[in-house]
């Protein structure tokens, strides 16, 4: 599928199954694969050698500029789920891999002072 083919097809399909609250159905298991991505997970952050998190981000956003896909994100279970702790929310949660993106190792932010911090 050409690159800009990808937003009227996703109009076509929120079209099509939107009415009938059947989105999640069809896009639901498209959203936890991307926001669920490994490349979200890696604990070197965004700053490694692989860019692939870039296509994650491009596929999120080509979703969410569809208002009716964008609403049926805050439907899914995983949006809040119930036994997500705030400990593990960001690893839990539908947005929390997303958000946890950064440009720094998740490990920069134990060295304080030249020693470590327990987990």
């Amino acid at each position: 599928m050409d690159p800009t083919e990808v937003v009227p097809f996703l109009q076509d399909l929120a079209c099509r199954f939107g009415a009938d609250d059947e989105l999640e159905t069809v896009l639901g298991s498209v959203v936890d694969q991307l926001l669920f991505h490994e490349s979200l997970m890696r604990p070197e952050g965004i700053g490694g050698s692989d860019s692939s998190w870039r296509s994650v981000i491009n596929g999120v956003e080509a979703l969410v500029s569809i208002k009716s896909i964008a609403l049926m994100f805050t439907r899914l279970p995983q949006w809040s789920p119930p036994n997500a702790t705030a400990a593990t929310f960001e690893r839990q949660s539908l947005m929390g891999p997303l958000c946890r993106l950064g440009v720094f190792s998740r490990e920069w932010v134990r060295f304080l002072s030249g020693s470590w911090l327990p987990d």
